[in-house]
């Protein structure tokens, strides 16, 4: 009796798996995911499918307003193609 019931208990969890791997695949098919997540041994990776920033980048790189970051390393980061501009026509002149 015991066995009989596992059995059905694990039967259901891997048929709730499975209907929820299918509604993922599903909806990356239908585009209605940017990106992925995935956990490894170094931590959490994100993995954007393509096209998926297309429109932020736009929306961005038609933005007059820029931002930079310093890294912890001392490099910079530098969003905006017109802010990049700057940074380097300054540095030209300094």
């Amino acid at each position: 009796m015991f066995w009989k019931a596992f059995q059905i208990h694990e039967l259901d969890e891997l048929r709730r798996r499975l209907r929820e791997a299918e509604e993922t695949l599903n909806a990356i098919r239908d585009g209605e995911v940017d990106a992925l997540v995935a956990s490894g041994p170094s931590g959490e990776k994100v993995f954007t499918l393509e096209g998926a920033e297309h429109p932020y980048r736009v929306l961005v790189e038609s933005m007059n307003e820029g931002e930079s970051r310093s890294q912890k390393k001392g490099s910079s980061c530098i969003a905006i193609p017109h802010l990049h501009a700057w940074s380097v026509f300054h540095s030209i002149r300094s």
